[in-house]
């Protein structure tokens, strides 16, 4: 499983650094994988942990997703990733991930020369949640008319690979 594992996120790594999308046809079978693979091993609590990553993969990604800062495609990828490795390895794969988006999209900001300006919006987000106890509101906030593309498929790739050969559990204990 695991080698399908790395090229299917390998794939989507690509796809989203080229295409900018992460294709359905990818992530959809890659999940089916999962869940057939976790019945196949483990029956009932193989079935109950794959549905529980898949998801889980969902609900962690959502709000990035709402907020627009992320595409539907790495939702779907996340959620695949929890339908092939179960809820507690997705949560350290999750935050490995975005430890490693957080560094790429701050090396992006340097390099298109916008963290200065990025760093006062967040100032400035900041300061007003700090008075009004709440968001600010979307329509006072000024997006860059050019917004500089993350491929978020490589850090979800990063923080599986991260994960995985660095200590991470495979196994749940069947």
């Amino acid at each position: 499983m695991e080698n399908i594992m790395i090229w299917g996120l390998g794939l989507a790594g690509v796809l989203d650094w080229t295409s900018k999308k992460i294709p359905n046809w990818l992530t959809w079978p890659l999940a089916l994988t999962g869940l057939i693979y976790q019945i196949t091993t483990g029956g009932f609590s193989g079935l109950a942990q794959s549905t529980l990553g898949f998801l889980l993969g969902i609900t962690l990604l959502y709000l990035p997703f709402a907020l627009g800062g992320i595409g539907g495609g790495d939702v779907k990828l996340m959620a695949a990733i929890g339908a092939c490795v179960g809820p507690a390895l997705l949560i350290q794969i999750f935050l490995a991930s975005a430890v490693v988006g957080g560094i790429f999209s701050a090396a992006a900001a340097i390099q298109s020369k916008t963290w200065g300006k990025t760093m006062q919006s967040l100032k400035q987000r900041l300061i007003y949640l700090a008075l009004h106890r709440r968001l600010e509101p979307e329509s006072a906030i000024s997006f860059s008319k050019d917004p500089v593309h993350i491929p978020y498929a490589v850090s979800i790739m990063m923080g599986y690979l991260i994960v995985v050969f660095l200590g991470g559990d495979l196994s749940w204990g069947f």
